[in-house]
């Protein structure tokens, strides 16, 4: 996987998912739900070849938590 990311960059975007995933866990969503909508959201990244922009809006409306911006992914 090739990535314009430094390391600090990818621990962050790490962190917020882990923050998200845990938070998630927490409000008892079954650990196989949330694999299976990693491994979703996985195989349609691979398909497109890219993240579908109209994601981010669909987060925003839906009140989820954003990854911090970066000049390298805003």
């Amino acid at each position: 996987m090739t990535t314009d990311f430094d390391d600090e960059q990818f621990e962050q975007v790490a962190q917020s998912l882990e923050r998200w995933l845990g938070g998630q866990a927490t409000d008892e969503v079954p650990e196989l739900v949330l694999v299976g909508l990693l491994r979703g959201y996985a195989d349609a990244i691979e398909e497109h070849g890219y993240v579908p922009r109209s994601w981010h809006d669909r987060v925003q409306r839906a009140n989820l938590p954003d990854v911090p911006h970066t000049e390298s992914n805003s």
